[in-house]
């Protein structure tokens, strides 16, 4: 579909009769030429001497045109554009909250996976679940793991290949033997009052019965109802087993009933599977989307005919004046020698010809070619405008200068200078000058990055306040505020490597993870960044692209940046950030400076303010693509359009009187 941006600006196309009404006529000095016969002179030129001023007239030829001109130059004005299919993009509109028991029980192995081979509990629910989220689009998830006590696993996060990822962390007994389910359904509570969604389910599964939570459970399930919050419950095992393991089915049935939910009992795979394809079908997602249409500049196709229609007037016109001047150079000049025996006289002027009448680029750059016929002719207009050349064929050159009179002692601006001017600004807006990506509220940094934090107890000296891992962290915060969208990954290290986070768009959950980091978590000393680079190099390769690592630390030993340069299998993009509280000159920060020059790496020192920040996100690879691209390419806005109402304003100059550029 196409539309006009600007549709009112059509008005402006009354503007040049205004124009044509109140301004003066443009006046314009030629040099003369002294001669003692006017009359005899006018008699060998077949021109007819007249007094007093004249005013250029285009020709029919030349008034249609300069109609049509702006006619267009109007068009491109107003902003054609083409509107495009809308895109649209499932908005979240539920929050899920999986909550999945680990006590000791689920070590049991009483269940069987797809290829009929026997696996714990645990193992069997990680598969069913893993399917599950597979169809969870359009919701936010998060999961809750609970035994001795509760924690979240993943806080609300529509990225739910990170949900997925993380629940295969799930092991037997990791959160404590016991089962304290209504302090899980406590959790869950305090998490869904952060949630500003409607909608609010959460999906139980345990094995076992409560053991003495400090909120009993169907308590925990009254206070659920009261928040608008629906349960699910499925209870997992054997329900003849008694004692601590003993399944308590008619507290899972009460807590279901109480919140509107429905309550589920698995003894196998396949009931496991029945009951969250229930729930799947009970718990429709909504169809909340945003649309959005894009649009594409088309301003340049009437600006180009525009143009196109100059130079080919120009260029008929350069063929006739050529045609005129090859007649009248067959003709012999046979008196043209009177007019230097006379003596000079200044009886008046003949007037032969008139000059009247990040990230720059172009997204077109072939209409560049358009300058070279486009100068081509202003040079012949001056050329052939130019009264001492038009004399010279006939005056002897050392006397030509002392017959012309010049008109103005200084030179002004006039028609041809204009026109000249005008093609330059006109081709370079067909151009497509731009430096900034167009907005859009699909747009996606596809480029990845792996943030590798150093936990070391080194981290922990508050020379840089209130420490360095404390300040790293808040710097890795600002750092995804700056990424919205894009793929990022968290790596902690010290004597070894290990992953935080994979791969996600989700900066919540980076922050809420890299937040509890601490030297006391990891479990080997020391500083390994070689170990960085290879767990990066395959965080890359499984993603099946490349992109940057950025390496937060206060220090890199000479050996292992040594290792590091020789390596092979290095990120694209490594950039460092220097967490030192000494100032540059310091002995850390020169080492630091050392090391990053032998990596090869952009290297940035915390600092106060956001100035580091800023100069990472600059320095670190970007890719950004909108998905509504259907070239799949860039999508760059369009920055020669605003030079349209500039040449729209000086368009309006050859409505003037006697503003106009002629050929003879």
């Amino acid at each position: 579909m196409l539309q006009l941006a600007y549709p009112w600006l059509l008005l402006v196309l009354a503007v040049p009769l205004i124009m044509r009404w109140v301004s003066r006529p443009h006046r314009e000095v030629r040099p003369a030429l002294r001669v003692s016969s006017l009359q005899r002179l006018a008699r060998l030129t077949g021109r007819q001497p007249s007094t007093g001023a004249v005013v250029p007239r285009g020709s029919w030829l030349q008034r249609s045109v300069l109609i049509a001109v702006w006619c267009l130059l109007v068009l491109s004005l107003a902003r054609p554009q083409q509107v495009e299919d809308a895109i649209t993009k499932e908005l979240p509109g539920r929050d899920l909250l999986i909550a999945v028991d680990l006590s000791g029980s689920m070590e049991t192995k009483d269940f069987t996976n797809a290829d009929g081979e026997r696996v714990d509990r645990v193992t069997a629910v990680k598969q069913v679940l893993d399917d599950f989220l597979s169809r969870r689009d359009g919701d936010r998830v998060g999961l809750i793991f609970f035994g001795t006590a509760p924690f979240l696993q993943v806080p609300f996060t529509d990225d739910l290949d990170v949900c997925r990822a993380l629940l295969q962390e799930a092991r037997p007994r990791m959160a404590g033997p016991q089962t304290m389910l209504g302090d899980a359904i406590g959790k869950a509570i305090t998490i869904f009052e952060g949630s500003d969604l409607d909608e609010k389910v959460l999906i139980v599964l345990t094995d076992g019965n409560d053991t003495s939570s400090l909120v009993p459970p169907i308590k925990a399930a009254g206070i659920a109802k009261d928040k608008g919050i629906k349960i699910h419950t499925i209870g997992m095992g054997d329900p003849t087993t008694v004692g601590e393991e003993e399944l308590d089915t008619k507290t899972l049935e009460a807590i279901a009933s109480a919140t509107g939910g429905s309550s589920f009992l698995a003894i196998d795979r396949q009931q496991l599977e029945a009951a969250y394809a229930e729930i799947d079908s009970m718990t429709v997602r909504a169809a909340e989307t945003l649309s959005f249409r894009p649009v594409r500049d088309l301003y340049h196709w009437p600006l180009a005919f525009a143009i196109g229609l100059v130079l080919i007037y120009h260029t008929v016109m350069a063929l006739s004046a050529f045609a005129q001047h090859v007649r009248e150079s067959r003709k012999e000049a046979s008196d043209a020698t009177t007019v230097l025996a006379s003596s000079p006289a200044p009886l008046g002027a003949l007037t032969v010809g008139s000059a009247g009448g990040s990230a720059w680029h172009l997204l077109r750059p072939e209409f560049l070619w358009l300058a070279l016929p486009a100068f081509l002719l202003i040079w012949l207009i001056a050329q052939r405008t130019d009264v001492q050349r038009q004399w010279r064929g006939v005056i002897a050159p050392r006397l030509l200068d002392a017959l012309l009179v010049s008109g103005q002692r200084r030179r002004r601006i006039g028609p041809l200078h204009l026109l000249a001017f005008v093609l330059l600004v006109g081709i370079v807006a067909l151009a497509g000058p731009t430096w900034r990506r167009e907005p859009s509220p699909f747009t996606e940094d596809q480029a990845a990055l792996v943030i590798a934090l150093k936990v070391t107890p080194s981290m922990l000296v508050e020379d840089v306040q209130p420490s360095r891992l404390a300040r790293s962290i808040h710097k890795i915060k600002d750092l995804l505020d700056q990424r919205q969208g894009a793929r990022t990954a968290l790596i902690a290290y010290a004597g070894s490597a290990h992953l935080v986070m994979p791969f996600t768009r989700d900066t919540a959950v980076i922050n809420s993870f890299a937040s509890e980091l601490s030297p006391d978590l990891m479990p080997r000393d020391g500083d390994d960044p070689v170990a960085v680079i290879e767990l990066a190099t395959r965080l890359f390769a499984d993603a099946g692209q490349a992109g940057s690592l950025l390496l937060v630390t206060d220090g890199i030993a000479t050996t292992a940046a040594a290792r590091i340069a020789e390596s092979a299998d290095a990120p694209i993009g490594l950039a460092i950030l220097g967490v030192v509280g000494a100032g540059d000159d310091s002995p850390e920060s020169r080492e630091l400076a050392r090391a990053a020059n032998t990596m090869g790496a952009e290297l940035e020192f915390v600092a106060a303010d956001g100035r580091d920040v800023t100069a990472l996100s600059a320095k670190v690879e970007h890719s950004l693509a909108s998905v509504v691209d259907d070239e799949g390419g860039e999508r760059w806005r369009d920055e020669g359009y605003w030079l349209v109402p500039f040449l729209c304003g000086i368009g309006l100059m050859w409505f003037r009187p006697g503003w106009v550029v002629v050929w003879d």
